[in-house]
């Protein structure tokens, strides 16, 4: 396959192959999500922070296609309860 990097095509290509090779991989994936996490120039929330400004790091960063604010509270308090055992 010949790789054309005019309009930005080489970029795609290689996207999606990285796209796929996240699907089943899940090191990869998390290597993916860990580097997401540096392009933010904002510092990541503590975990004490406020709801509000980690549900806006959330939006942020994943770019969900449809959020879910309902669930978020329920969600991020099972979090912090999990960092607390685990700190």
């Amino acid at each position: 396959m010949v790789l054309r990097t005019d309009s930005g095509s080489l970029k795609k290509v290689v996207g999606l192959k990285v796209y796929e090779a996240i699907r089943y991989n899940d090191n990869l994936a998390v290597v993916f999500a860990r580097l997401l996490l540096y392009t933010d120039p904002r510092p990541l929330p503590s975990v004490e922070s406020e709801y509000i400004e980690s549900w806006e790091y959330y939006l942020r960063n994943w770019r969900p296609g449809k959020p879910h604010h309902e669930t978020w509270a329920v969600n991020r308090q099972k979090a912090v309860r999990y960092h607390d055992l685990w700190s």
